[in-house]
């Protein structure tokens, strides 16, 4: 099969490129930096030179492909503005281009994110059936651009993971390297309830819903069962690293005022915010849990992957590359 990928260098994109690929599957990718590719796919990958606004081409003409895989997206921005160009707008612009070629894919998969559901009320795991209420701007986009799927004429599919832990993830490493100082932040109060989905897992899955037959629309949470804290992230790193950490619970009225003058030293000097709302949210939501069932019952797929292992696989992957 032929597949395109729009942030096929990032984090997930490259490890769905390298799966497609060992699998035998041609792959074209947007490249907008040829560097971000990894030495391994170089020669492998079909580089469509550009980024996102290309879509907005009325007379781009595209390879013609069996799935779309659309990965790119911002997960920090400075105000809720930044977030719908990327994660909404720009999905405009694709399902336009699509519809303005010869040809039509057979499926388009969208990364959402559990965020687009939000969070949890009560103890009760959120499946696809439950009405998605965002609690943050990052959100709000990515249902709203699910929400665009529907009218489609081709077979789509939103896949929604929660955090996705694995090696090369630019994201975590923060984290990663605060632990092997010796300390980390945790917000007070009551430990936070995470789903996780490790990315070689989330990789097989995509993959799996890439070879779903029919015309349905579709929307699967992609998540290991494994339901975790917030403060086991920080203990299993620890491990990984052989650290012993400090962990020090933040008053989340501090952790508000951090947000507050991070956001605000942002919009004066038009910098990127490191600590955005979308982030105080997402750290201080007392439970962001979900539920594959669905998945699993429509297609056998399962997450095999751990807290432990994966948190193991990152670490060395982090070493591999020389980021710790």
């Amino acid at each position: 099969m032929r597949y395109f990928i729009t942030g096929c260098t990032g984090f997930i994109g490259i490890h769905l490129c390298r799966l497609l690929i060992a699998k035998g599957h041609e792959v074209y990718g947007l490249v907008r930096n040829p560097g971000k590719i990894p030495t391994d796919l170089r020669g492998k990958l079909n580089e469509i030179k550009g980024d996102l606004e290309i879509f907005k081409s009325q007379d781009l003409v595209l390879p013609e492909v069996d799935v779309v895989v659309h990965l790119a997206a911002v997960i920090s921005g400075r105000n809720s503005k930044d977030y719908e160009k990327t994660n909404y707008e720009t999905v405009v612009h694709l399902l336009a281009c699509l519809n303005n070629q010869q040809w039509k894919p057979k499926r388009f998969i969208l990364a959402s994110s559990l965020a687009a559901a939000g969070s949890n009320h009560g103890t009760k795991a959120l499946r696809e059936s439950d009405v998605p209420v965002p609690i943050e701007p990052y959100g709000v986009a990515k249902l709203k651009a699910e929400q665009l799927l529907r009218s489609e004429a081709f077979p789509t599919t939103a896949f929604r993971p929660p955090a996705v832990i694995g090696p090369g993830d630019p994201a975590m490493l923060t984290l990663f390297k605060m632990i092997k100082r010796g300390f980390a932040p945790l917000p007070s109060g009551k430990l936070q309830l995470l789903s996780f989905i490790y990315v070689g897992d989330l990789v097989e899955a995509i993959y799996i819903m890439s070879q779903e037959k029919g015309d349905e629309h579709k929307i699967f949470f992609v998540t290991s069962e494994e339901v975790i804290t917030n403060r086991d992230i920080l203990v299993e790193i620890a491990a990984s690293l052989h650290k012993k950490i400090l962990i020090v619970r933040i008053p989340k009225g501090l952790v508000w005022l951090i947000m507050a003058v991070s956001t605000t030293i942002s919009n004066v000097f038009r910098t990127s915010n490191l600590y955005d709302y979308r982030q105080y949210k997402q750290m201080t939501t007392p439970a962001f849990v979900c539920t594959s069932e669905l998945l699993t019952t429509e297609t056998g797929w399962k997450a095999k992957t751990g807290l432990v292992e994966a948190i193991r696989l990152s670490t060395e992957g982090y070493k591999e590359l020389k980021w710790l």
